[in-house]
């Protein structure tokens, strides 16, 4: 399968409007001790060598503890790993429409990588902790109504995939929710399936939107997301077959030091990060992120329950379970977004009538 066509990367490419709010700023946080180093597992060697065998450069990074960390001191722009594009899993045809997650997770069975990706297949989770993994009370226990009419909707959407594939539903569902936590995203532009015509027809309209391409990278998609991520993955020609995707430090880097990714595009509120990767950053309990405020004057009717007291002896409660805990998480952010003294002029504008988006 042909993987590339002209296209505009993830780097490059107008936000998609899909989510739960626009593209927000983050304020810098200070550097905080990261978990004891150990060696990297045997899965974890058996995809190295495997990725190396095949062409891949990984003498920049190593995994430990599921995640991915710099074996060496980088300066900024240096490169950690290189990964051929014969070693990325297409989880759709960029010449057929585009495929939400739970397609992504039918075409990963039929496109049978498992029998061709063993020995990287045998590093994705189990249980991916995403809300869409989560019981019904569980989800019920999110009491922010928006992100539990998506999650509902994404179970229904692989129910119906699983369904009319004749494929596990269980099954669907932990690779939709891998799909979403782990994929790289190409954004490719519309416009370049135009005839020369067509195209000037749309000259001078709104943009038309980008299609989704994704790919998981071997090695590379065990890197964890953060907002004010250490690196970033870029391709090397992509427009040939034989494009080399490169994962590069954004800023210097020592030996040791977590190698972190962006988010996707997209994945900008905090209720987006706990629905694609499961998890409420610190970074976001202090109601500190745009995003969260004009998600909340999206829905200025919709009531979060219990107080911030309450939320907070959740969050910090280790009997809890993770998902009760990250959903408390999730209540605490958005109630601190509003209140945040940051946002008082953004609310003060929505409540006077202005637009939405239109302040920064």
């Amino acid at each position: 399968m042909r993987l590339y066509t002209p296209l505009i990367l993830a780097s490059t490419a107008t936000a998609l409007s899909g989510g739960f709010g626009g593209a927000a700023k983050t304020k810098k946080k200070k550097k905080k001790s990261a978990a004891p180093l150990v060696e990297e597992s045997d899965a974890y060697a058996k995809l190295r060598k495997w990725a190396t065998d095949g062409g891949a450069t990984l003498d920049g990074v190593r995994e430990s503890n599921g995640a991915l960390v710099a074996t060496k001191d980088i300066k900024k722009n240096g490169v950690l790993a290189t990964l051929p594009s014969d070693l990325a899993l297409a989880l759709c045809d960029p010449d057929e429409d585009e495929a939400d997650h739970a397609a992504c997770a039918k075409n990963f069975y039929e496109f049978k990588y498992e029998d061709q990706f063993g020995d990287y297949v045998n590093t994705l989770p189990e249980a991916p902790p995403t809300p869409i993994n989560w019981s019904a009370d569980e989800i019920e226990a999110l009491k922010w109504p928006p992100l539990i009419d998506e999650v509902q909707a994404r179970k229904k959407r692989v129910d119906e995939v699983a369904a009319a594939s004749k494929l596990p539903a269980d099954k669907v569902e932990r690779l939709a929710a891998i799909a979403a936590s782990r994929a790289y995203e190409i954004h490719l532009d519309k416009k370049q399936d135009l005839s020369e015509e067509e195209r000037k027809e749309v000259e001078g309209a709104a943009q038309m939107s980008t299609k989704v391409i994704r790919l998981l990278l071997p090695f590379f998609d065990s890197a964890q997301r953060a907002s004010s991520p250490s690196c970033k993955v870029e391709v090397k020609d992509p427009k040939r077959d034989d494009s080399t995707f490169v994962l590069k430090a954004q800023k210097a880097l020592s030996e040791g030091d977590a190698v972190t990714v962006p988010y996707n595009i997209g994945v900008t509120t905090t209720a987006d990060v706990l629905l694609n990767h499961g998890a409420v950053p610190a970074s976001r309990l202090d109601g500190s992120s745009y995003a969260d405020a004009r998600l909340l004057a999206r829905h200025p009717d919709t009531d979060i329950p219990g107080s911030p007291a309450d939320d907070r002896a959740m969050a910090d409660d280790s009997s809890a379970s993770q998902p009760s805990r990250e959903a408390a998480r999730l209540r605490l952010s958005l109630k601190n977004a509003r209140t945040n003294k940051k946002h008082t002029s953004f609310f003060k504008a929505i409540k006077a009538g202005g637009r939405i988006g239109a302040q920064k």
